[in-house]
């Protein structure tokens, strides 16, 4: 914050200041501490607003020891809500996981599955793609609801891009609600999840890769 910037600034004028006064030996004369202190601020200042953007930008209910397969947060909603996919770092590796959580930072309104334990197996993909259309979806099944997330681009939708998060009921896809992406947090990496979860009943795709799953 300020406090920072005074500090950095004012030791870099001080040291400035120390300067004014050089030998004869020196060809250059230091520049005057009150303009190093202005540009000093000005430049950490945009530094630190670009930082805080890029921190914006990104939410996540991922871990540190996770990686974001998705994440975005919800339009609209108070207080901020965010929906992540989070997973093992190394998906090839035994014990690796996926996770969707849903809800404010640090308290989780929903989170699928309850156990890492076979989480891959809980999650189902679906891929659909053609000329200038292309469709991803991680979709489960908690209770009698049935979560789709999605990534779509569809070059004569508006947006072209959409994200965000179906909900529909599973015993007869009767739809409940759409929680669409603040388009500006949005992180999507679906694809990554490929090789690991299991391809949809009605998945159309031509990349569809069943993984030889225990």
């Amino acid at each position: 914050g300020e406090w920072f910037l005074f500090l950095v600034c004012g030791t870099l004028a001080s040291s400035a200041a120390q300067a004014q006064h050089p030998s004869r030996a020196t060809l250059k004369s230091p520049p005057h501490p009150a303009a190093m202190t202005m540009r000093c601020t000005t430049t950490l200042a945009a530094l630190l607003t670009l930082a805080a953007h890029a921190t914006a930008a990104t939410p996540s209910l991922c871990r540190a020891d996770e990686q974001v397969v998705f994440s975005c947060q919800i339009q609209g909603k108070s207080p901020r809500k965010l929906v992540s996919v989070c997973a093992a770092r190394d998906l090839g590796s035994p014990g690796a996981f996926v996770a969707y959580r849903f809800g404010q930072p640090l308290q989780p309104e929903l989170v699928y599955p309850a156990s890492k334990r076979d989480s891959l197996k809980a999650f189902t993909r679906w891929h659909y793609w053609r000329f200038q259309t292309d469709y991803q979806q991680l979709s489960f099944t908690n209770g009698d609801y049935r979560y789709t997330v999605f990534d779509r681009y569809a070059a004569d939708a508006r947006p072209v891009k959409s994200y965000g998060v179906e909900v529909s009921r599973a015993s007869n896809d009767e739809a409940v609600r759409t929680l669409h992406c603040q388009a500006s947090t949005v992180r999507s990496r679906l694809a990554l999840l490929a090789p690991y979860v299991p391809c949809a009943d009605d998945d159309t795709g031509t990349d569809c890769q069943r993984p030889a799953l225990p």
